[in-house]
């Protein structure tokens, strides 16, 4: 197995096997792994890319695709049916930052900067809200956001690739704002935890943190030992409480 994605549902991990493709529980006691859903089930009008899975109501696993107007895939895991719910019209491709369980809602910045943000009704399954035309007079010749985005309990961010923009919106008043960072660099990923947004810049050997409003509060300088002092272009930051994980380009 090849596992891209996955879920934590008490003792049972849920994942997507990206070789053959099927939906998979593991059992983390014993590591017993079972297809609950095979390649053909689980595509029977043509395979496209899930991009997460959500536990939703005790009883399902949602597959979430990349191009969220096609229908999300709902397994109950009592009856072991397969449900299809179409959650929105518009064609496009979304990522999941975060589901919010205290306003109800799961929230999607777009991949394309063209895009809309959109919201989506944790109770339902149901498009809530579109932000069209977020970007405004944004960045010219910027195409894309970056790999994921970042939540803190009040404001979702995410960075447009290759600016030096984050990206704000307030998850209350669902107001957007470009956030213009002071930094030399372009920026590639941002992640938050434990009360601390890291910027990763796109090259350098420098890391930001920063506040809510996008002011540099920190910065630490990276050094590689046994490497010629040369720090290697990374593509994402993972945050915990007490160290920040940098994932090296695939090359």
């Amino acid at each position: 197995m090849r596992i891209l994605i996955a879920c934590l549902d008490g003792e049972l991990l849920w994942a997507i096997d990206d070789m053959i493709s099927g939906l998979y529980s593991i059992d983390l006691r014993t590591f017993k792994t079972k297809c609950v859903i095979d390649c053909q089930k689980l595509y029977p009008s043509g395979r496209f890319v899930i991009q997460s899975l959500v536990k939703w109501k005790e009883d399902y696993i949602v597959m979430i695709p990349l191009e969220v107007d096609k229908n999300w895939i709902l397994y109950n895991k009592v009856t072991q049916k397969i449900e299809y719910r179409k959650v929105t019209k518009r064609k496009c491709q979304e990522i999941l930052t975060t589901v919010d369980t205290i306003r109800k809602q799961i929230y999607f910045f777009p991949r394309y900067i063209m895009d809309p943000i959109l919201i989506v009704d944790l109770d339902t399954l149901t498009c809530s809200k579109v932000i069209e035309n977020w970007v405004g007079n944004g960045p010219e010749n910027c195409g894309e956001t970056a790999w994921k985005g970042a939540y803190d309990g009040r404001y979702v961010f995410f960075p447009i690739k290759n600016t030096k923009i984050l990206v704000r919106m307030d998850c209350e008043t669902q107001k957007v704002r470009l956030l213009e960072l002071d930094i030399l660099e372009t920026v590639v990923d941002v992640d938050f935890a434990s009360g601390e947004l890291w910027i990763l810049p796109i090259s350098g050997n420098q890391l930001y943190q920063a506040d809510e409003n996008g002011r540099i509060i920190r910065t630490v300088e990276l050094t590689v030992k046994n490497m010629n002092d040369l720090i290697p272009n990374f593509s994402r930051i993972v945050v915990q409480k007490r160290y920040l994980f940098l994932l090296p380009c695939y090359r």
